[in-house]
């Protein structure tokens, strides 16, 4: 077993139980803290590393470097931020396949730019995997006694005024939820409007993660992740100085969610070594493609806890989109 597998493996198992936390805390306290307190989590992971992994670099960051790396930098964590807070209006089951397939353009720059080829095994896998994506976002018009009897079946259940009701008390999602103050539970199904920003939000990963391997070649595993994490700590650092998110919203935030966020550092932490060692030691193409995988974590999760019901085709679609990308890594 390639280094590529162990290392995708690794990073996709810490991304997905850090998905799966993520999107629990994202509809408790919303997608911008939770992406925030992780991402400062992560750094005070990181940095007692520094005495062991940077004199292992492989050279110093230049300007170049930095300047790409910043690019990342922002990319991702628009991207992780976003996403985060699609969470709370969208199924999990959606949001993450769609996201999660950044993987496949990740793949197509790779071979591009970085010179990496791919057998047919691999071009079937992505080919499957945009599949999987277009069964996920396709919704077919809705025939007209049918939309009657859902809207029928809606009115006899809500009453006017009312807001979505919370998961209910016996579910295991419930555990996550303040008695009394909790999110209510997003739709099974998410609009073209959230559809067209889960896509959107995986090219935009896509780019980051892209970027961020680049420079990994170059300079090794370590100084990519200690110049994107330190900088998104100085924006989000920046932001909190000035306001955002007020002090009195974080001081609501009970102890068990900064629990939470401190172990969503953590968990990115490793995930971010392992895929690091991954892309330095391997292939690029193959570690994201088995990196991506994670999604597996919360869409079974979102599925099992919460209770989501995506539609047939899309259930096709995320069997797609995850079988994709599991044969493109074994490819």
């Amino acid at each position: 077993m390639g280094i590529e597998i162990v290392a995708g493996l690794g990073a996709a198992l810490c991304w997905g139980i850090f998905a799966w936390i993520g999107t629990v805390a994202a509809r408790r306290m919303g997608g911008w803290i939770v992406n925030l307190g992780a991402t400062l989590f992560t750094l005070v992971v990181i940095l007692p590393a520094f005495p062991f992994a940077w004199p292992e670099r492989l050279a110093d960051p230049g300007t170049t470097a930095i300047v790409i790396l910043a690019i990342a930098a922002l990319c991702v964590l628009l991207a992780d931020a976003l996403t985060f807070q699609l969470l709370t209006v969208a199924p999990v089951a959606l949001v993450y396949p769609i996201f999660a397939s950044n993987s496949a353009i990740v793949v197509l720059l790779a071979v591009l730019i970085l010179g990496e080829t791919l057998v047919p095994l691999q071009v079937l896998a992505i080919v499957l995997v945009a599949v999987g994506i277009f069964a996920i976002a396709w919704r077919p018009e809705e025939r007209p006694l049918r939309a009657r009897r859902r809207a029928a079946a809606l009115a006899s259940t809500v009453e006017p005024g009312d807001t979505p009701a919370p998961a209910p008390r016996r579910s295991l999602g419930s555990l996550f939820v303040r008695p009394g103050g909790g999110a209510g539970r997003p739709a099974d199904q998410a609009s073209l409007a959230v559809i067209a920003a889960a896509l959107g939000l995986m090219v935009l990963a896509a780019v980051g993660v892209f970027l961020g391997a680049t420079q990994i070649k170059e300079l090794g595993w370590y100084p990519p992740l200690l110049v994107e994490r330190g900088l998104q700590s100085i924006l989000i650092t920046g932001l909190l100085v000035g306001g955002h998110p007020p002090a009195a919203r974080l001081r609501e935030i009970g102890r068990r969610w900064w629990a939470a966020l401190l172990v969503m550092g953590v968990l990115n932490a490793v995930a971010a070594i392992f895929y690091g060692l991954g892309n330095q030691l391997g292939s690029t193409a193959v570690t994201a493609t088995i990196t991506s995988t994670f999604v597996a974590v919360p869409v079974i999760l979102g599925i099992v806890v919460f209770r989501e019901r995506p539609a047939r085709r899309q259930v096709a679609g995320i069997v797609a989109a995850l079988g994709g990308t599991i044969l493109l890594g074994a490819a």
